[in-house]
């Protein structure tokens, strides 16, 4: 909420190149010689938008990939430059813990309890932590070798996502954000299959929440690396899975792949769209595992729309090699509020310039295909006087004569692995925004 009490809403636009006359547009009836004159006008003017263009998206504040420079390269680091403030939580091998570093430094320390696994089995996940280095996994910092372990790696303020659902700001988010962290966990989760590598553990107990609803992928404590060219990784008969998250073919087998971790990103999904509710409500372990083996998948939730319903379908085909790819899903997420030409309204104005083309001169004329666009930065407009566009910089042309193009990028977000649409904040008082 901004101080007028008006809720800030982020809602996503197109904008296109177009590529015989070099410009660029959100909808065809104006175009812009360049990106900081289109940022200027709908500022100005909504002319269409559902409101004026209000600021920039704040940037998330920079996380520091490393303690320091030694501990780039030599990750273990003496007991003795960590403090222990507070525990923040605890599980079934360890304790997580709010820590210091020399002194200066916030960080998460992960503590091994004694006896509950090997040294060898407990340095496993920090190594597979340390050489998996994505914006969206978890950074490990360094290790204390001595006992007992401590694994350290960056503070994620707001704790687990399920928590954060659960009983923190996390239960009121509404569909947009929830998709937004559908879309982060997704990039994370593409990055580790690229690299061929098994998370085996992905819930929202397992992901954790910085600012700004920041999301990561963690606890790596059962990843696995495969090769190339074999994908499969038999897990041993004594290693416990969380049942109500793990595919069938997993369950029962011990038959691990990324399409398996693609099933569990699907009931992640499930616990973000009904705020942390346990999936399969109403069954235990076992009437889970029968029930999903014999066909049954889990009802669509009342708020959940039914295209994400859809591609969770997807997620849970009962043959792995259909489940989408990591990459294909953060695509999907990534551009599912993207406002299409239908959200579009027409413009109230009619004062803008109608000169005629060799593309608007019939209905017929082919479509001219759009060349993806390269990433630009978009000079910030700041909250003052703006000087009156000129109208030698607007150019008009026919809807036919533009089909909708590839995504054009205003400018990289932060913390994304690939360019997003423009994102603004709408901070109009007479817009209401769904």
């Amino acid at each position: 909420m901004n101080g007028a009490g008006i809720r800030n809403t982020v809602k996503h636009y197109r904008i296109r190149h177009h590529d015989p006359t070099d410009t660029y547009y959100i909808k065809t009836k104006c175009e812009f010689n360049s990106l900081h004159h289109l940022v200027q006008f709908y500022t100005a003017d909504a002319n269409g938008l559902c409101c004026r263009l209000g600021q920039a998206c704040p940037r998330p504040v920079p996380v520091a990939t490393d303690l320091s420079v030694r501990t780039k390269d030599q990750w273990e680091i003496p007991k003795t430059s960590i403090v222990l403030i507070k525990q923040l939580g605890a599980g079934q091998f360890g304790e997580v813990w709010l820590g210091k570093w020399n002194g200066t430094t916030e960080v998460a320390v992960k503590t091994l309890k004694h006896g509950t696994m090997t040294t060898e089995e407990f340095l496993k996940e920090a190594r597979i932590m340390r050489a998996a280095r994505h914006p969206k996994l978890v950074r490990l910092y360094a290790v204390c070798t001595e006992d007992p372990i401590y694994i350290v790696t960056e503070l994620m303020s707001n704790g687990s996502l399920l928590q954060y659902l659960r009983d923190g700001p996390g239960k009121n988010l509404e569909m947009n954000a929830l998709v937004d962290m559908m879309a982060q966990i997704a990039s994370g989760m593409s990055y580790l299959e690229k690299e061929h590598y098994i998370h085996r553990d992905l819930a929202a107990r397992n992901i954790l929440v910085g600012e700004n609803n920041c999301v990561k992928v963690a606890d790596f404590g059962l990843a696995r690396v495969v090769e190339d060219h074999y994908s499969t990784y038999m897990a041993h008969k004594s290693t416990k899975f969380p049942i109500k998250w793990t595919a069938p073919e997993a369950a029962l087998k011990g038959r691990f792949t990324i399409k398996s971790d693609v099933w569990s990103f699907g009931i992640v999904i499930y616990e973000l769209v009904t705020h942390g509710q346990v999936p399969y409500p109403s069954m235990n372990n076992t009437e889970t595992l029968q029930q999903v083996s014999n066909g049954y998948r889990m009802p669509r939730s009342a708020n959940c729309p039914i295209p994400i319903y859809n591609m969770m379908l997807r997620m849970w085909d009962a043959v792995p090699e259909k489940r989408p790819a990591f990459a294909f899903l953060y695509d999907f997420f990534e551009d599912y509020f993207v406002t299409s030409d239908t959200d579009y309204k027409h413009a109230t104005h009619t004062d803008l310039p109608r000169t005629s083309c060799s593309n608007c001169s019939s209905s017929s004329s082919p479509r001219v295909p759009i060349k993806p666009m390269r990433t630009i930065p978009v000079v910030p407009v700041q909250a003052q006087p703006l000087p009156v566009l000129s109208l030698s910089s607007v150019t008009c042309s026919c809807p036919s004569s533009h089909p909708t193009g590839t995504m054009a990028t205003a400018a990289n977000q932060p913390g994304r692995s690939s360019p997003t649409a423009l994102n603004l904040v709408c901070h109009s008082p007479s817009v209401t925004l769904n």
